[in-house]
Protein backbone atom coordinates (compact mmCIF):
# COMPACT_ATOMS: atom_id res chain seq x y z
CA UNK A 1 0.00 0.00 0.00
CA UNK A 2 1.78 3.59 -0.94
CA UNK A 3 1.74 6.26 1.17
CA UNK A 4 -0.86 9.20 1.44
CA UNK A 5 -0.15 12.50 2.06
CA UNK A 6 -3.03 13.95 4.87
CA UNK A 7 -4.28 16.12 2.87
CA UNK A 8 -4.80 13.67 0.18
CA UNK A 9 -6.72 11.83 2.66
CA UNK A 10 -8.89 14.50 3.90
CA UNK A 11 -10.27 15.13 0.65
CA UNK A 12 -11.08 11.71 -0.17
CA UNK A 13 -13.22 11.90 3.15
CA UNK A 14 -14.91 15.15 2.33
CA UNK A 15 -15.95 14.02 -1.15
CA UNK A 16 -17.37 11.20 0.38
CA UNK A 17 -21.47 11.94 0.01
CA UNK A 18 -24.61 10.42 -0.17
CA UNK A 19 -27.03 10.21 -3.18
CA UNK A 20 -30.94 8.65 -3.67
CA UNK A 21 -33.54 8.71 -1.18
CA UNK A 22 -35.50 5.73 -0.24
CA UNK A 23 -38.80 6.80 0.80
CA UNK A 24 -41.75 5.00 2.91
CA UNK A 25 -40.74 4.73 6.56
CA UNK A 26 -38.39 7.06 6.73
CA UNK A 27 -40.04 10.97 5.46
CA UNK A 28 -36.72 12.47 3.52
CA UNK A 29 -34.85 14.62 1.51
CA UNK A 30 -33.02 14.61 -1.48
CA UNK A 31 -29.01 13.73 -0.50
CA UNK A 32 -27.09 16.91 -0.29
CA UNK A 33 -23.92 17.87 -2.28
CA UNK A 34 -20.51 17.86 -2.41
CA UNK A 35 -20.33 20.96 -0.90
CA UNK A 36 -16.42 21.97 0.62
CA UNK A 37 -16.00 20.59 4.31
CA UNK A 38 -17.04 23.32 6.79
CA UNK A 39 -14.88 20.94 9.13
CA UNK A 40 -11.57 21.60 10.14
CA UNK A 41 -11.47 18.53 12.22
CA UNK A 42 -11.40 16.36 8.77
CA UNK A 43 -7.16 17.33 8.93
CA UNK A 44 -6.89 15.81 12.30
CA UNK A 45 -9.03 12.49 11.12
CA UNK A 46 -6.67 12.71 7.85
CA UNK A 47 -3.85 12.27 9.93
CA UNK A 48 -5.05 9.73 12.09
CA UNK A 49 -6.07 7.86 9.16
CA UNK A 50 -2.69 7.91 7.03
CA UNK A 51 -1.21 7.15 10.73
CA UNK A 52 -3.06 3.88 11.35
CA UNK A 53 -2.21 3.01 7.37
CA UNK A 54 1.27 3.63 7.68
CA UNK A 55 2.25 2.74 11.19
CA UNK A 56 -0.44 -0.04 12.67
CA UNK A 57 1.32 -3.93 13.33
CA UNK A 58 -0.99 -5.55 10.36
CA UNK A 59 -1.75 -4.36 6.90
CA UNK A 60 -5.45 -2.87 6.97
CA UNK A 61 -7.61 -1.92 4.09
CA UNK A 62 -8.77 1.47 3.46
CA UNK A 63 -11.59 0.80 2.65
CA UNK A 64 -12.68 -1.00 5.98
CA UNK A 65 -10.76 2.11 7.68
CA UNK A 66 -13.58 4.60 6.19
CA UNK A 67 -16.61 2.26 6.67
CA UNK A 68 -15.54 1.84 10.81
CA UNK A 69 -14.91 6.05 11.06
CA UNK A 70 -18.51 6.30 9.23
CA UNK A 71 -19.98 3.73 11.70
CA UNK A 72 -18.52 5.13 14.88
CA UNK A 73 -19.54 8.66 13.27
CA UNK A 74 -22.74 7.64 13.27
CA UNK A 75 -23.48 5.07 16.09
CA UNK A 76 -23.09 7.81 18.15
CA UNK A 77 -25.37 10.16 17.22
CA UNK A 78 -28.24 8.25 18.71
CA UNK A 79 -29.51 4.35 18.88
CA UNK A 80 -31.45 4.55 15.62
CA UNK A 81 -29.22 6.03 12.83
CA UNK A 82 -26.82 3.45 11.55
CA UNK A 83 -24.70 3.25 8.16
CA UNK A 84 -25.45 0.17 6.26
CA UNK A 85 -23.28 -2.10 4.00
CA UNK A 86 -24.93 -3.63 0.74
CA UNK A 87 -26.29 -6.21 2.22
CA UNK A 88 -27.84 -4.89 5.91
CA UNK A 89 -29.65 -2.74 3.23
CA UNK A 90 -30.62 -4.62 1.06
CA UNK A 91 -32.12 -7.30 3.86
CA UNK A 92 -33.61 -3.64 5.17
CA UNK A 93 -35.87 -3.28 1.71
CA UNK A 94 -36.80 -6.60 1.50
CA UNK A 95 -38.26 -6.20 4.84
CA UNK A 96 -40.32 -3.22 3.96
CA UNK A 97 -41.50 -5.29 0.98
CA UNK A 98 -42.50 -8.15 2.95
CA UNK A 99 -40.57 -10.84 0.64
CA UNK A 100 -37.27 -12.36 0.39
CA UNK A 101 -35.52 -15.95 -0.66
CA UNK A 102 -34.56 -18.14 2.58
CA UNK A 103 -36.48 -21.14 4.69
CA UNK A 104 -39.13 -18.81 6.42
CA UNK A 105 -38.40 -18.14 10.35
CA UNK A 106 -37.49 -15.24 12.56
CA UNK A 107 -34.88 -15.87 15.39
CA UNK A 108 -33.47 -14.56 18.37
CA UNK A 109 -30.18 -15.13 20.60
CA UNK A 110 -30.57 -17.36 23.45
CA UNK A 111 -27.90 -18.78 25.51
CA UNK A 112 -28.57 -22.21 24.31
CA UNK A 113 -28.87 -21.02 20.35
CA UNK A 114 -31.24 -19.36 18.60
CA UNK A 115 -34.68 -19.60 19.04
CA UNK A 116 -37.04 -19.41 16.42
CA UNK A 117 -39.77 -17.02 17.53
CA UNK A 118 -41.91 -17.62 14.11
CA UNK A 119 -42.58 -19.59 11.35
CA UNK A 120 -44.15 -17.99 8.52
CA UNK A 121 -47.33 -19.40 7.07
CA UNK A 122 -46.46 -21.30 3.82
CA UNK A 123 -42.64 -21.28 3.77
CA UNK A 124 -39.96 -23.77 3.89
CA UNK A 125 -40.19 -23.87 7.00
CA UNK A 126 -43.19 -24.60 7.70
CA UNK A 127 -43.63 -27.43 5.18
CA UNK A 128 -40.05 -28.62 7.09
CA UNK A 129 -41.98 -29.17 10.09
CA UNK A 130 -39.88 -26.37 12.16
CA UNK A 131 -42.08 -24.86 15.41
CA UNK A 132 -42.04 -22.09 17.02
CA UNK A 133 -39.74 -22.29 19.96
CA UNK A 134 -37.64 -24.73 18.55
CA UNK A 135 -33.69 -23.99 19.15
CA UNK A 136 -31.21 -23.79 16.38
CA UNK A 137 -28.17 -24.72 17.46
CA UNK A 138 -26.41 -25.86 14.04
CA UNK A 139 -26.81 -24.66 10.09
CA UNK A 140 -25.05 -26.75 8.30
CA UNK A 141 -23.13 -28.65 10.76
CA UNK A 142 -21.67 -25.32 12.30
CA UNK A 143 -22.40 -24.36 15.13
CA UNK A 144 -24.67 -21.22 15.49
CA UNK A 145 -24.48 -20.62 19.33
CA UNK A 146 -23.32 -17.01 19.86
CA UNK A 147 -23.67 -16.24 16.61
CA UNK A 148 -25.08 -13.03 15.76
CA UNK A 149 -28.44 -12.39 14.47
CA UNK A 150 -27.15 -11.00 11.15
CA UNK A 151 -24.34 -14.15 10.61
CA UNK A 152 -27.43 -16.10 11.62
CA UNK A 153 -29.90 -14.46 8.66
CA UNK A 154 -26.86 -14.83 6.02
CA UNK A 155 -26.74 -18.34 6.53
CA UNK A 156 -30.34 -19.02 6.35
CA UNK A 157 -31.13 -17.10 3.23
CA UNK A 158 -30.01 -17.67 -0.01
CA UNK A 159 -30.94 -18.85 -3.64
CA UNK A 160 -33.87 -20.35 -4.35
CA UNK A 161 -33.75 -23.86 -4.78
CA UNK A 162 -30.57 -24.37 -2.33
CA UNK A 163 -30.18 -26.32 0.74
CA UNK A 164 -29.65 -25.74 4.37
CA UNK A 165 -29.55 -28.39 7.22
CA UNK A 166 -30.76 -27.21 10.55
CA UNK A 167 -29.83 -29.18 13.66
CA UNK A 168 -32.85 -28.75 16.27
CA UNK A 169 -33.43 -28.60 19.92
CA UNK A 170 -37.12 -29.16 20.71
CA UNK A 171 -38.34 -28.83 24.14
CA UNK A 172 -40.72 -32.06 23.63
CA UNK A 173 -37.57 -34.46 22.03
CA UNK A 174 -34.68 -35.78 23.75
CA UNK A 175 -31.89 -35.79 20.77
CA UNK A 176 -31.97 -33.06 18.48
CA UNK A 177 -33.52 -33.29 15.06
CA UNK A 178 -31.84 -32.81 11.56
CA UNK A 179 -34.16 -30.77 9.38
CA UNK A 180 -33.22 -30.29 5.71
CA UNK A 181 -35.03 -27.97 3.42
CA UNK A 182 -34.63 -25.68 0.56
CA UNK A 183 -35.11 -21.97 0.16
CA UNK A 184 -37.33 -20.04 -1.51
CA UNK A 185 -39.07 -17.08 -2.24
CA UNK A 186 -40.58 -15.81 1.59
CA UNK A 187 -44.00 -14.17 1.08
CA UNK A 188 -44.17 -12.32 4.50
CA UNK A 189 -48.08 -11.46 5.98
CA UNK A 190 -48.62 -8.27 7.45
CA UNK A 191 -51.85 -9.23 9.05
CA UNK A 192 -53.13 -12.31 10.88
CA UNK A 193 -57.03 -12.21 11.60
CA UNK A 194 -59.38 -14.08 13.44
CA UNK A 195 -63.10 -14.50 14.70
CA UNK A 196 -62.95 -14.43 18.30
CA UNK A 197 -65.83 -15.42 20.49
CA UNK A 198 -68.74 -12.87 20.80
CA UNK A 199 -68.75 -11.57 17.99
CA UNK A 200 -65.01 -9.49 18.45
CA UNK A 201 -62.41 -9.41 15.45
CA UNK A 202 -58.91 -9.85 16.10
CA UNK A 203 -55.97 -8.50 13.85
CA UNK A 204 -52.52 -9.00 14.76
CA UNK A 205 -50.58 -6.33 12.27
CA UNK A 206 -46.70 -7.72 12.61
CA UNK A 207 -45.40 -5.01 10.32
CA UNK A 208 -46.21 -1.89 8.69
CA UNK A 209 -44.86 -3.08 5.33
CA UNK A 210 -45.85 -2.00 1.87
CA UNK A 211 -49.73 -2.81 1.50
CA UNK A 212 -50.41 -3.50 5.50
CA UNK A 213 -52.98 -0.80 5.39
CA UNK A 214 -54.81 -2.76 2.24
CA UNK A 215 -54.10 -6.06 3.65
CA UNK A 216 -55.72 -4.98 6.96
CA UNK A 217 -58.90 -2.86 5.59
CA UNK A 218 -59.51 -6.76 3.45
CA UNK A 219 -59.35 -8.84 6.57
CA UNK A 220 -61.62 -6.46 8.80
CA UNK A 221 -63.78 -6.26 6.07
CA UNK A 222 -64.42 -10.31 5.70
CA UNK A 223 -64.20 -10.32 9.41
CA UNK A 224 -67.28 -8.32 9.65
CA UNK A 225 -68.82 -9.86 7.11
CA UNK A 226 -68.77 -12.86 9.13
CA UNK A 227 -70.88 -10.76 11.57
CA UNK A 228 -67.58 -10.25 13.63
CA UNK A 229 -68.57 -6.49 14.27
CA UNK A 230 -69.38 -6.21 18.05
CA UNK A 231 -65.47 -4.46 18.86
CA UNK A 232 -61.59 -5.22 17.00
CA UNK A 233 -58.58 -5.35 18.71
CA UNK A 234 -55.78 -4.31 17.38
CA UNK A 235 -52.91 -6.39 18.15
CA UNK A 236 -49.56 -4.38 17.69
CA UNK A 237 -47.10 -6.58 20.23
CA UNK A 238 -43.56 -7.31 19.17
CA UNK A 239 -44.62 -5.10 16.08
CA UNK A 240 -41.27 -3.38 15.07
CA UNK A 241 -42.56 -0.74 13.05
CA UNK A 242 -42.12 0.50 9.33
CA UNK A 243 -43.34 2.54 6.48
CA UNK A 244 -44.61 5.73 7.61
CA UNK A 245 -47.21 5.87 4.89
CA UNK A 246 -48.92 2.52 5.80
CA UNK A 247 -49.04 3.45 9.72
CA UNK A 248 -50.60 6.82 8.34
CA UNK A 249 -52.90 4.76 6.59
CA UNK A 250 -53.51 2.34 9.23
CA UNK A 251 -54.62 4.62 11.59
CA UNK A 252 -56.72 6.98 8.90
CA UNK A 253 -58.91 3.63 9.06
CA UNK A 254 -60.07 4.54 12.73
CA UNK A 255 -60.83 8.27 12.10
CA UNK A 256 -62.87 10.27 9.44
CA UNK A 257 -61.01 13.82 10.24
CA UNK A 258 -58.18 15.40 12.30
CA UNK A 259 -54.76 15.03 13.22
CA UNK A 260 -52.85 11.60 12.93
CA UNK A 261 -49.42 12.51 13.35
CA UNK A 262 -47.10 15.30 13.14
CA UNK A 263 -42.90 15.15 12.26
CA UNK A 264 -41.09 17.80 13.41
CA UNK A 265 -37.43 18.07 11.74
CA UNK A 266 -34.34 20.70 11.17
CA UNK A 267 -34.60 19.94 7.63
CA UNK A 268 -38.32 20.42 7.01
CA UNK A 269 -39.75 22.18 9.47
CA UNK A 270 -43.11 21.05 10.72
CA UNK A 271 -45.16 17.60 8.70
CA UNK A 272 -48.40 17.37 9.38
CA UNK A 273 -50.81 14.55 8.33
CA UNK A 274 -54.29 14.46 9.01
CA UNK A 275 -57.25 11.60 8.74
CA UNK A 276 -59.72 11.40 5.47
CA UNK A 277 -63.21 10.14 5.77
CA UNK A 278 -65.05 6.70 4.92
CA UNK A 279 -62.62 4.90 7.33
CA UNK A 280 -64.37 2.05 10.23
CA UNK A 281 -67.74 3.14 11.99
CA UNK A 282 -66.89 5.61 14.69
CA UNK A 283 -69.01 3.97 17.01
CA UNK A 284 -67.03 0.87 16.78
CA UNK A 285 -65.08 0.06 20.21
CA UNK A 286 -61.50 -0.35 19.82
CA UNK A 287 -59.06 -2.08 22.43
CA UNK A 288 -54.90 -1.88 21.01
CA UNK A 289 -52.06 -4.50 22.59
CA UNK A 290 -49.07 -3.26 22.99
CA UNK A 291 -45.75 -4.18 24.93
CA UNK A 292 -41.96 -3.42 25.04
CA UNK A 293 -41.62 -4.15 21.65
CA UNK A 294 -43.93 -2.43 19.79
CA UNK A 295 -42.20 0.44 18.22
CA UNK A 296 -41.74 3.10 15.52
CA UNK A 297 -44.99 2.84 13.34
CA UNK A 298 -46.87 0.60 16.23
CA UNK A 299 -46.50 3.60 18.65
CA UNK A 300 -47.76 6.26 15.76
CA UNK A 301 -51.06 4.06 15.70
CA UNK A 302 -51.40 3.43 19.01
CA UNK A 303 -50.22 6.98 20.33
CA UNK A 304 -53.01 8.08 17.87
CA UNK A 305 -55.51 6.14 19.45
CA UNK A 306 -55.15 7.02 22.76
CA UNK A 307 -54.64 10.51 22.57
CA UNK A 308 -57.59 10.85 20.53
CA UNK A 309 -59.70 8.51 22.42
CA UNK A 310 -60.43 6.62 19.94
CA UNK A 311 -59.29 2.89 21.75
CA UNK A 312 -58.30 2.05 24.55
CA UNK A 313 -54.82 1.11 24.60
CA UNK A 314 -53.81 -2.28 27.06
CA UNK A 315 -50.77 -4.03 27.87
CA UNK A 316 -46.93 -2.77 28.65
CA UNK A 317 -44.91 0.16 27.49
CA UNK A 318 -43.69 0.60 24.63
CA UNK A 319 -40.39 0.21 22.99
CA UNK A 320 -40.45 4.24 22.68
CA UNK A 321 -38.80 5.57 19.63
CA UNK A 322 -41.05 8.63 18.25
CA UNK A 323 -38.02 9.47 15.54
CA UNK A 324 -38.21 9.89 11.90
CA UNK A 325 -35.31 8.40 9.91
CA UNK A 326 -34.15 8.87 6.38
CA UNK A 327 -32.06 7.02 3.96
CA UNK A 328 -29.15 7.95 1.48
CA UNK A 329 -28.21 5.56 -0.75
CA UNK A 330 -24.60 5.14 -1.62
CA UNK A 331 -23.93 4.61 -4.80
CA UNK A 332 -22.31 0.95 -3.98
CA UNK A 333 -25.45 0.36 -2.23
CA UNK A 334 -24.13 1.29 1.18
CA UNK A 335 -26.83 3.57 2.84
CA UNK A 336 -26.84 5.63 5.65
CA UNK A 337 -30.34 5.49 7.68
CA UNK A 338 -30.49 9.07 9.81
CA UNK A 339 -32.45 10.52 12.08
CA UNK A 340 -33.81 13.99 10.93
CA UNK A 341 -36.85 14.41 12.81
CA UNK A 342 -39.37 13.86 15.86
CA UNK A 343 -43.25 12.07 15.81
CA UNK A 344 -45.88 13.99 17.25
CA UNK A 345 -49.41 13.09 18.88
CA UNK A 346 -52.65 15.15 17.92
CA UNK A 347 -51.93 17.16 20.83
CA UNK A 348 -48.22 18.06 20.99
CA UNK A 349 -47.27 15.37 22.85
CA UNK A 350 -44.20 13.24 21.28
CA UNK A 351 -45.14 9.83 20.17
CA UNK A 352 -42.83 7.53 22.10
CA UNK A 353 -39.70 9.47 24.21
CA UNK A 354 -37.17 6.73 25.28
CA UNK A 355 -39.20 5.46 27.99
CA UNK A 356 -42.06 4.58 25.63
CA UNK A 357 -45.89 4.71 25.67
CA UNK A 358 -47.74 4.19 28.90
CA UNK A 359 -50.81 2.02 28.02
CA UNK A 360 -54.57 3.06 29.66
CA UNK A 361 -54.64 -0.46 31.04
CA UNK A 362 -51.61 -2.08 32.73
CA UNK A 363 -51.30 -5.84 32.03
CA UNK A 364 -48.49 -7.52 32.50
CA UNK A 365 -47.90 -10.70 29.49
CA UNK A 366 -47.81 -14.36 30.61
CA UNK A 367 -44.04 -15.35 30.83
CA UNK A 368 -42.98 -18.59 28.85
CA UNK A 369 -41.32 -21.71 30.43
CA UNK A 370 -37.52 -21.42 30.73
CA UNK A 371 -34.85 -23.94 29.12
CA UNK A 372 -34.27 -25.05 32.60
CA UNK A 373 -37.89 -26.26 32.97
CA UNK A 374 -38.16 -27.68 29.71
CA UNK A 375 -35.18 -29.68 30.74
CA UNK A 376 -36.38 -30.63 33.93
CA UNK A 377 -39.68 -31.75 32.52
CA UNK A 378 -37.98 -33.91 29.58
CA UNK A 379 -35.73 -35.52 32.91
CA UNK A 380 -38.80 -36.46 34.20
CA UNK A 381 -40.32 -38.11 31.58
CA UNK A 382 -37.10 -39.83 30.41
CA UNK A 383 -36.99 -43.75 30.99
CA UNK A 384 -35.54 -45.02 34.06
CA UNK A 385 -33.38 -47.48 31.54
CA UNK A 386 -31.24 -44.09 29.89
CA UNK A 387 -29.16 -43.36 33.27
CA UNK A 388 -26.05 -41.73 30.82
CA UNK A 389 -28.56 -39.85 28.91
CA UNK A 390 -30.21 -38.27 32.11
CA UNK A 391 -26.44 -37.76 33.67
CA UNK A 392 -25.64 -35.63 30.61
CA UNK A 393 -29.57 -33.48 30.57
CA UNK A 394 -28.64 -33.16 34.34
CA UNK A 395 -24.95 -31.47 33.79
CA UNK A 396 -27.49 -29.28 30.66
CA UNK A 397 -29.19 -27.85 33.83
CA UNK A 398 -26.71 -27.31 36.41
CA UNK A 399 -25.13 -25.41 33.75
CA UNK A 400 -28.57 -23.57 32.95
CA UNK A 401 -28.91 -23.25 36.35
CA UNK A 402 -26.00 -21.03 36.93
CA UNK A 403 -26.38 -18.70 33.38
CA UNK A 404 -27.41 -15.57 35.12
CA UNK A 405 -30.25 -14.45 32.20
CA UNK A 406 -31.82 -18.29 32.11
CA UNK A 407 -33.55 -16.69 28.90
CA UNK A 408 -37.13 -17.76 28.71
CA UNK A 409 -39.08 -18.72 25.49
CA UNK A 410 -41.45 -17.74 24.50
CA UNK A 411 -45.63 -18.28 25.38
CA UNK A 412 -46.66 -20.92 22.80
CA UNK A 413 -50.53 -20.39 22.77
CA UNK A 414 -53.13 -22.64 21.14
CA UNK A 415 -54.05 -22.25 17.32
CA UNK A 416 -57.49 -22.59 18.95
CA UNK A 417 -58.71 -18.63 20.33
CA UNK A 418 -61.04 -20.15 22.47
CA UNK A 419 -58.37 -21.40 24.42
CA UNK A 420 -55.84 -18.89 23.73
CA UNK A 421 -58.12 -16.49 25.34
CA UNK A 422 -57.18 -18.60 28.83
CA UNK A 423 -53.87 -18.46 28.17
CA UNK A 424 -53.13 -15.05 26.60
CA UNK A 425 -54.13 -12.93 29.77
CA UNK A 426 -53.53 -9.10 27.84
CA UNK A 427 -55.84 -10.65 24.64
CA UNK A 428 -58.18 -11.52 27.14
CA UNK A 429 -58.31 -8.37 28.43
CA UNK A 430 -59.10 -6.67 25.90
CA UNK A 431 -61.50 -9.11 25.28
CA UNK A 432 -63.30 -8.77 28.46
CA UNK A 433 -63.26 -4.55 27.72
CA UNK A 434 -64.92 -5.07 24.23
CA UNK A 435 -67.74 -7.18 25.90
CA UNK A 436 -68.09 -4.44 28.41
CA UNK A 437 -68.05 -1.10 26.03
Amino acid sequence: MGKRSPYLAAVLVAVVFFTGLFSGVWSGRAAPGSEPSPYGNLERFARVLTTIEKDFVEPFEEERLIESAIRGMVSDLDAHSRWMTPTEYRRLIDDTQGEYEGIGIEVRNIDSGILITRVIPNSPATVAGLKRSDIIIAIDAISVIDLPIPEVSRALKGPRGSSVELTVQRATVTEPLLISTKRDKVIIPAVESHALPNGIAYIKLIQFQRGAAEEMTADIKNLFEQGTDRGLILDLRNNPGGLLEEAIAVADLFFDDGLIVTTRSRVEGEQTYRATASGLHADLPVAVLVNGMSASAAEIVASALQDRARGKVLGTQTYGKGSVQTIYENSDQSALKLTIGRYYTPSGEPVAAKHGRLPDIIIEENTGHSMTEALRKNIEELASDKPQKMKEMLDQLEHLSETPTNSQVPKVYSDDFSDRLKQDSQLKAAHEYLLKH
